[in-house]
């Protein structure tokens, strides 16, 4: 079963903008506690 390139392109950039988006997330959450702390 071979599957379509394109929905596999479709995937990948969905798959890497969550990721980013999650990273994103976390730095934030980061730099609220460090501002927290002080």
């Amino acid at each position: 079963m071979h599957a379509n390139p394109i929905i596999w392109l479709i995937v990948g950039i969905m798959a890497l903008s969550a990721i980013s988006s999650l990273i994103h997330m976390s730095e934030g959450l980061l730099w609220l506690n460090l501002l927290w702390a002080r």
